[in-house]
């Protein structure tokens, strides 16, 4: 099986439905959430092989966040 490879400079969006957790005197808001998924995306990478350098991201130049209008 081979690997698909994504030229350089491809755009990603990931989705992710997100809410505020409260547990008890605990609370997480939608926005400390995002800001982890983007740390680990950045920092683990995402699918197999991340330690030979494949699924790597970098940080964007400009952050494009698409928020859903409730």
């Amino acid at each position: 099986i081979n690997l698909i490879k994504v030229k350089p400079g491809v755009k990603f969006k990931f989705g992710f439905l997100l809410s505020d957790y409260v547990s008890g005197d605990q609370r997480v808001t939608a926005e400390q959430k995002k800001e982890l998924f983007l740390r680990i995306i950045l920092d683990m990478g995402v699918g197999a092989k991340t330690n030979v350098g494949f699924g790597k991201f970098k940080t964007p130049v400009k952050r494009e966040v698409f928020e859903k209008k409730r």
